[in-house]
């Protein structure tokens, strides 16, 4: 005979699933963060979005972000547990939900907001604006590209992966293909926030500086600066001295093609090894200065400013995949685990606390493994109560232990099972089950204490012991007195206390006078750079003058790293970048003679072109670099009349 439920029953038990269904939706929360708030056009976003209060809530909407493509990376559960004990106290700690990542590439310049973002769980819209990134467009020029890119986008914890640094320079025409586009006396500047040593949270770092150094050339060479890298110091050279040249660096070079365009490629690469799970990105990186390029006049060779961007790259160091996880995995990643388990005692009474040290080592990540769930295991809690809320943990150079304490139910020989420890092998992309061996036990039946079983206070004493403490009586130690009685100490000054004395205002005066002179020294030494930088370049003009009878493209070039070094040492400013425009204003201003100043930047815009053509003659560099001398001595005649009238 069937039974029927009450409609109000019905009513009951509908509005309870509603009420539980509300407060669960109440508890969902949605946090979304961009591991980016700038970046260049063409480059990627990564958003995580981390819902809480579900272990699997539905995947969030993000159909609302317009003009940008959006990419599921993947997701992962963030549930955790941790328990604490401190002088007794049990503090629990516990999270549950999911963590989405987005790859998001806008695809206009601008500000890009990326949102809303909506979530849904029975029936509760949840949503949120989204970040705000500012997205700089970069103008595209066939010239100088930049690249940066990793041997994986995503890896495990311990996987090496390599970041590598691509510049291509567009190639020269015959009969200068084989030269660098680049000016030794003018180098553009590379940099990127990975090509310091600075550390990386979560990271094991190449030696990145050891890296790039072997990529540093001489002075007169081709080359690029990396992160204002300065040159080594030079006691003769000012400039290196005091930090204020900057070195010169040439990659590894090799042909390529792109587009049907000869480029030539220079790479820098690095590896990197993952110790914490998380988003890393590399760059962006930017490339800005003067290049050489072929002419569409008459003059062979022309420099041109570039600026460009290589878009940053990110990777993700990921967790193993959550399908066939088995609920013994400790978090651990590797080739090989190995499992040991011990119980301090083989025989005991029911109810005992017996201490169970399972021992984990082998080739794995010790760091990133957490205590096994013994609870989680049927087979080890049908003859013994397992105490999973306290434990001990050891960790040693290459094992790290786990301290549990199991007690017996039952009385008989039996064994405690065998513990499942779970791991991921990353050679072979799979989850791995290890089992530690049984452990023998011997759990006696417990007795009951009676009245009759008593004997004393104290179980663990006879009558006959207390009696005999309770005798006992307090016995006082002798004192020993030395009849020499105390060693005398004079009262006075000690002689090395009149050392002290004496020494005290001399050191003084020492100190005083090497303050004072390295405070002058900068000051002294900008002075005798000033005054001897007519010198230095007169000295080279005149090499240039002779070296234009065998080297034209070199006369032209020591003519214009005469000039720049000149500007630099006499008027105090970086002199690697100074342009013809450049020079011209500077001495416009420093001389009030704009007549000066122009046949200072004609010869000097001169000279750079023709340091990459075999079109002038010997003539023309002998020219150019005696007409330079008689206009340094001119701009030396202006400075220090300048100097006298301010001084007067």
């Amino acid at each position: 005979m069937g039974s029927t439920i009450p409609g109000k029953t019905v009513g009951t038990l509908a509005a309870m699933a509603v009420l539980c269904s509300a407060s669960l939706a109440a508890d969902v929360k949605m946090d979304i963060s961009a591991n980016r708030t700038s970046l260049y056009l063409g480059e990627s976003v990564v958003l995580t979005i981390k819902v809480s209060g579900m272990d699997s809530p539905p995947p969030p909407d993000v159909s609302a972000i317009t003009n940008a493509t959006v990419k599921l990376i993947g997701s992962r559960s963030a549930n955790y547990s941790s328990i604490i004990v401190v002088n007794g106290q049990v503090k629990r700690d516990s999270f549950t939900g999911r963590i989405f990542a987005y790859d998001t590439k806008p695809l206009s310049a601008g500000r890009f907001v990326a949102g809303p973002i909506r979530l849904v769980v029975d029936g509760r819209n949840i949503e949120q604006a989204g970040p705000v990134v500012e997205v700089t467009g970069v103008e595209k020029q066939p010239w100088a590209i930049l690249s940066i890119a990793s041997s994986r986008d995503s890896v495990l914890v311990d996987e090496p992966f390599e970041i590598t640094l691509t510049l291509a320079l567009k190639r020269l025409k015959a009969p200068y293909a084989d030269h660098d586009p680049l000016d030794p006396g003018d180098p553009p500047a590379l940099n990127a926030p990975f090509l310091d040593s600075t550390p990386i949270d979560g990271l094991t770092m190449p030696n990145v500086d050891a890296l790039v150094d072997r990529y540093r050339v001489g002075g007169r060479s081709a080359g690029v600066t990396i992160n204002d890298r300065p040159a080594p110091q030079d006691m003769f050279d000012p400039e290196t001295f005091f930090g204020r040249r900057r070195a010169k660096y040439i990659p590894e070079r090799r042909a390529a093609d792109r587009d049907g365009q000869a480029y030539f490629e220079y790479a820098m690469k690095f590896t990197y090894i993952p110790e914490q799970e998380g988003s890393y990105t590399f760059g962006p990186a930017e490339f800005k200065g003067k290049i050489v390029i072929d002419s569409d006049t008459e003059a062979p060779l022309v420099g041109k400013m570039i600026f460009a961007v290589g878009a940053a790259r990110t990777v993700q160091v990921v967790p193993p995949p959550e399908d066939g996880r088995p609920v013994s995995y400790i978090g651990a990643l590797g080739t090989n685990l190995q499992v040991d388990a011990s119980l301090d005692t083989q025989t005991c009474n029911v109810g005992d606390p017996l201490k169970l040290t399972l021992s984990l080592s082998g080739g794995v990540r010790l760091e990133n493994i957490y205590p096994p769930r013994l609870r989680l295991q049927p087979e080890l809690g049908r003859n013994f109560r397992i105490n999973e809320d306290s434990f001990d943990t050891v960790t040693q150079d290459n094992r790290k232990q786990y301290i549990y304490t199991v007690r017996p139910t039952r009385a008989g020989t039996y064994e405690f099972p065998p513990v499942e420890v779970s791991f991921y092998d990353t050679k072979d992309r799979c989850y791995r089950t290890l089992k530690s061996r049984p452990l023998p036990i011997r759990a006696n039946e417990t007795f009951s204490v009676q009245g009759s079983n008593i004997i004393y206070m104290a179980t663990n004493r006879t009558d006959r012991e207390a009696q005999a403490m309770e005798g006992d009586s307090l016995v006082v130690g002798p004192l020993n007195v030395d009849p020499a009685g105390a060693v005398p100490s004079p009262l006075g000054p000690r002689p090395w206390h009149a050392v002290l004395i004496v020494l005290g205002p001399a050191l003084y005066a020492a100190v005083r006078i090497s303050q004072h002179v390295r405070r002058n020294i900068p000051r002294m030494a900008d002075a005798e750079r000033r005054r001897h930088a007519a010198r230095r370049a007169t000295r080279l003009l005149r090499e240039a003058r002779q070296r234009a009878a065998v080297d034209v493209p070199g006369a032209h070039r020591l003519i214009c790293e005469a000039l720049k070094e000149y500007l630099g040492q006499r008027f105090g400013v970086p002199s690697s970048g100074l342009t013809p425009a450049d020079a011209r204003a500077l001495l416009t201003e420093r001389t009030e003679s704009q007549a000066l100043a122009a046949e200072f930047g004609d010869i000097l815009e001169r000279s750079f072109n023709a340091a990459f053509s075999q079109a002038a003659g010997d003539t023309a560099a002998a020219q150019d670099s005696e007409a330079a001398v008689q206009i340094l001595e001119k701009i030396e005649q202006a400075c220090r009349a300048e100097e006298k009238e301010w001084s007067s």
